[in-house]
C-alpha cells in the first residue's frame, strides 16, 4: 500500500515514526521541508511551514519538547532545531566552523534520555 505517492513530492531522504500519535515524518530535500502524515494516509501536512529548510536531509523527533532536530546539506552542513510552538528554526552548526569542516551533514539521531545529538558527515564518513 502506498502511503505517499510521488504527487507533490520531491526527494525524500529520511523517515521517522511517531507511534504514540500514529504519524510518519519525512524530509523532502527538493521541496525544502519536513512533512508528516497519519499512518492511515490522512492529513498530510508540511509541518515546517512557513520556514524553508534548504536541502533538509535528516530529522530526529523531539516531541516531548515540541520540536524536530534536522540536518541540511546546504552551506557545507547545518544542524538545527525546528520549534513547533514558535514556527522558527535555531541553527547549532551553520556551515564551516573554525577547526571543523563538514562535507555534508546527512542523518541525525537524538538520545532523549541523555540529551545528546548524533549526526554523520557523509563525505568524510565521520560520526559526531
Amino acid at each position: 500500500e502506498t502511503l505517499v505517492d510521488s504527487t507533490n513530492t520531491g526527494r525524500i531522504l529520511d523517515l521517522e515514526l511517531d507511534l504514540i500519535n500514529q504519524r510518519l515524518y519525512w524530509t523532502d530535500a527538493t521541496l525544502n521541508r519536513i512533512e508528516r502524515i497519519h499512518l492511515n494516509g490522512l492529513d498530510r501536512e508540511n509541518v515546517s511551514a512557513p520556514v524553508i529548510i534548504p536541502e533538509v536531509t535528516g530529522i530526529a523527533l523531539d516531541l516531548p519538547n515540541n520540536s524536530i532536530f534536522y540536518t541540511s546539506d546546504a552551506s557545507n552542513g547545518i544542524v538545527g532545531r525546528f520549534d513547533f510552538d514558535t514556527l522558527s528554526i535555531t541553527g547549532f552548526i551553520d556551515g564551516p566552523s573554525p577547526g571543523i569542516s563538514f562535507g555534508g551533514i546527512w542523518d541525525i539521531e537524538l538520545d532523549s534520555d541523555s540529551g545528546v545529538l548524533y549526526f554523520v558527515d557523509e563525505d568524510d564518513s565521520e560520526l559526531y
